[in-house]
């Protein structure tokens, strides 16, 4: 979502190899290294959201092992299967959407996230009769979500 982001997963990656005493990064660094960055990606955006809200905090960790493409029924199901308030659940979905947890699927070449929008939905909706969420590969190995 940041380019520091990329730093901070290849930063991962070369810690991985380096720390399995390896000179080169190899596939099995990379998949062990995303497994830690996905962990602390949720970690740090869960952080993010209980500054802004609370009581939202971990709205994430309700997409553990969910499809990572869903309905926007699907999501509002989950959330308030986890107990949250029916009431609050599109607000809670429009947070989720603002910190990038959730994108738009608009088909399998094209999903759209906030931070590439300058954060405006109404941007990020532009031109979309239907749509599903999916949820940022940089969380869907922490969230064991499924493809």
């Amino acid at each position: 979502m940041r380019p520091r982001e990329v730093l901070r997963f290849v930063r991962e990656c070369v810690d991985t190899a380096i720390n399995r005493r390896r000179e080169k990064v190899s596939e099995a660094d990379f998949l062990q290294a995303e497994k830690g960055y996905s962990a602390d990606a949720l970690v740090d955006i869960t952080l993010e959201m209980k500054d802004v809200k609370a009581e939202y905090g971990d709205a994430p960790y309700v997409f553990i092992d969910s499809p990572a493409i869903l309905s926007r029924q699907e999501v509002e199901q989950l959330l308030s299967g986890a107990g949250m308030q029916e009431a609050e659940v599109p607000e809670i979905i429009d947070l989720l959407v603002w910190f990038g947890v959730l994108g738009i699927y608009v088909n399998e070449d094209e999903e759209r996230y906030s931070y590439q929008f300058e954060h405006d939905p109404k941007r990020m909706l532009s031109g979309l009769k239907s749509y599903a969420y999916s949820i940022h590969p940089a969380f869907r190995c922490a969230l064991n979500c499924r493809s």
